[in-house]
């Protein structure tokens, strides 16, 4: 029923693309075929608006920079809708390089290096393994790519 749904956007969006439209709704596309992996730029969408307003009570990306600079998760065609789940955040942590783990907790701090042993983005909880122990832990991704482990 999902994939029906989508292609319903997809192909209601594409019949009622038009430009400077009174009653409709504006939305974005890909200019170009995004591929999975491929960081999304400015340069790569445009905004376009409907004659009329969407048959659609889904999320649609509605403007560029809710999306500039995250990743695609999937194939996007050009001139076909954006839905936010066809994007993620970008990955900071790869597996099997090196990062720094922080351990904090009730004012002590402990810092190691651990090696990922799966990739993730901002707020994601990966597994690493310890360098001197070779014991497994978890850990939160945090924005400047370090691994929080314990409360914040």
């Amino acid at each position: 029923m999902a994939r029906f749904g989508t292609r319903l956007v997809f192909a209601f969006a594409i019949l009622l693309a038009g430009f400077g439209a009174a009653h409709g709704e504006e939305l974005v596309v890909a200019q170009q075929v995004i591929y999975p992996g491929q960081t999304v730029a400015a340069g790569m969408l445009r905004q376009i608006t409907t004659r009329q307003k969407l048959r659609y009570n889904g999320a649609i990306v509605r403007d560029p920079g809710e999306i500039v600079g995250m990743v695609a998760a999937r194939t996007i065609l050009p001139g076909r809708p954006i839905l936010p789940e066809f994007v993620r955040t970008p990955y900071l942590v790869e597996a099997g390089q090196p990062v720094t783990v922080i351990y904090r907790q009730q004012g002590l701090e402990i810092a190691m290096t651990a090696i990922p042993l799966g990739r993730g983005g901002i707020g994601d909880i990966i597994q690493l393994r310890n360098q001197d122990s070779g014991q497994t832990i978890s850990a939160t991704v945090l924005a400047d790519g370090t691994l929080r482990v314990g409360s914040p």
